[in-house]
């Protein structure tokens, strides 16, 4: 359970005739549109730094995430968007207990952006909101993180970590993920006021359960369908598929729900981790 205390931080997005991707401080967060759903609120503590934060909204995003803001082939394109299209984000904060868009919410920050009727525009298209949101949490592990490159032998590296977390939750143990998410174990704990060690006791006891059903497994590795992408002013990549989905992914439970590992990697002395 969080700390009475804790602030909670919510991002708020809605989306109306059009698709867009919705990030903090150049780290992607969801993805909506009509295919995708048009709403989402999601706590975002570990996202935000302290003193200057930016929300980004990417409308209508290319085709797959590397191409989300240089659109299809590269091409950015003009397009005559619905007249009804447009989309928002707000940044609010909750006190421990608060209901979402409740009495107690105080919106902080905010991106919008509405179609022009019958106004060419050039998609995709950025629009951000920044503001100054004073000392919050202290540095993060991925703020500290070394800067890195998308070459041969980082991908390399990725696909080599990627593929053992794969060979380790198979067999129903999380250790291995365990242990390469400590940074962000310990980095969700600070932001939500949680116990040490809550975080790694849920995912052993989560995967260890699971593992144990009729339907459990994993989705096949398929590295064609990998689209990682760096985020988070290049300290970040983020570990995802061409169709926007994390590729460590369980097969259906009896209830068609489907858990998946979304991460992001830094390296910290060298060393790939979770840190996001």
């Amino acid at each position: 359970m969080a700390g009475k205390d804790t602030l909670f931080y919510v991002l708020e997005c809605a989306v109306e005739g059009c698709d867009a991707e919705f990030y903090i401080n150049d780290v992607p967060i969801v993805l909506r549109g009509p295919e995708h759903g048009k709403y989402y609120g999601g706590q975002c503590n570990q996202h935000l730094v302290d003193g200057i934060n930016e929300i980004e909204i990417i409308i209508n995003p290319g085709p797959t995430p590397g191409e989300a803001l240089k659109g299809k082939d590269g091409v950015r394109r003009r397009l005559t968007p619905d007249k009804e299209a447009k989309a928002g984000a707000i940044l609010a904060v909750y006190p421990y207990g608060a209901v979402v868009r409740g009495p107690e919410r105080k919106p902080l920050m905010s991106a919008h952006w509405t179609a022009t009727e019958n106004t060419l525009e050039f998609f995709p298209k950025v629009v951000t909101g920044i503001a100054d949101l004073g000392p919050l949490f202290g540095q993060w592990d991925w703020e500290k993180s070394e800067a890195l490159q998308l070459d041969d032998p980082t991908l390399e590296e990725i696909e080599e970590l990627l593929s053992k977390l794969y060979q380790s939750l198979l067999t129903g143990d999380p250790e291995l993920y365990i242990k390469t998410s400590q940074a962000r174990f310990k980095n969700t704990e600070r932001a939500y006021g949680l116990n040490p060690g809550k975080k790694e006791d849920l995912v052993r006891l989560g995967t260890r359960s699971d593992s144990r059903q009729h339907w459990w497994g994993l989705e096949p590795l398929n590295p064609t369908d990998f689209d990682f992408r760096l985020c988070g002013r290049n300290r970040l990549v983020e570990i995802v598929n061409k169709d926007w989905e994390p590729p460590l992914k369980e097969l259906a439970d009896d209830e068609e729900g489907v858990s998946t590992y979304p991460m992001l990697l830094g390296k910290k002395d060298g060393v790939l981790e979770i840190l996001l």
